[in-house]
């Protein structure tokens, strides 16, 4: 009877063993095949997405070449005003759109803004261009129109603003 109670014994630890070492692998299969699954959501989503923002931006492209009144120092400040304001407003969308990004998931947006640094494919570097344009276009009133200072100024802090969710997280670009 003692001649059994070792290899019993070995046995029995083993196949305790062997059941939680299943156990573990049993748990990690399925948290892998979770990640698997977030991340072909988070793909789709993208490439649903994504020809939206590749029409809003050709359309906001088209109308910024679609110039409403040509600004020459000639023009009086209120059609200039006018100008600028509609031409701000064609990037309103896309602006929330990324403000509201950075605020309620900047850890879902940040790595995608790093990630398409080499192709500018991502609402940030949109609205980084639109914001670079209105400032070659207008910036030369903003000595003369507070409205267009104030408002380029407030388009400057929306890039700061999406830096800073992103720094926060550890981010820099």
């Amino acid at each position: 009877m003692n001649k059994l109670i070792l290899p019993a014994a070995i046995l029995l630890s083993s196949i305790i063993l062997g059941g939680f070492y299943y156990a573990a692998e049993i748990n990690e299969q399925s948290s892998i095949e979770r990640q698997q699954e977030v991340t072909i959501k988070k793909e789709k989503s993208i490439e649903e997405t994504r020809p939206q923002l590749q029409q809003k931006v050709e359309d906001q492209e088209e109308i910024m070449n679609e110039k409403p009144v040509d600004i020459y120092p000639q023009n009086n400040n209120d059609q200039i005003l006018i100008n600028y304001r509609l031409d701000v407003q064609n990037g309103d969308d896309m602006r929330n759109s990324l403000l509201e990004t950075a605020f309620n998931s900047p850890e879902q947006m940040c790595p995608s803004v790093i990630a398409t640094m080499a192709t500018r494919q991502h609402a940030y570097y949109y609205v980084l261009d639109d914001i670079a344009k209105l400032t070659l276009k207008y910036g030369q009133y903003r000595g003369s129109i507070n409205y267009i200072k104030n408002n380029l100024d407030g388009l400057d802090n929306v890039i700061s603003i999406v830096k800073d969710q992103c720094a926060s997280l550890g981010y820099s670009f």
